[in-house]
């Protein structure tokens, strides 16, 4: 389980959704109370939705 001085590091393993249910839980409860880390996680959502977006995808073969 993460500290009280290192729950903020869990912002981006918590955006890619790579903590286990216990840090995810704890960290979701942090978050309630928490303006520095919610300001964060949005930053690093819009950022992940703008990458998803920048670059075009493969063609599709002709005969699909």
């Amino acid at each position: 389980m993460p500290t009280a001085n290192d729950i903020h590091d869990l912002v981006a393993p918590y955006a890619l959704d790579a903590l286990d249910a216990a840090e995810r839980a704890e960290f979701e409860r942090h978050l309630e109370g928490c303006d520095r880390c919610t300001r964060e996680l949005r930053a690093l959502q819009e950022s992940a939705t703008s990458l998803a977006w920048a670059s075009a995808g493969p063609e599709p073969p002709a005969d699909l």
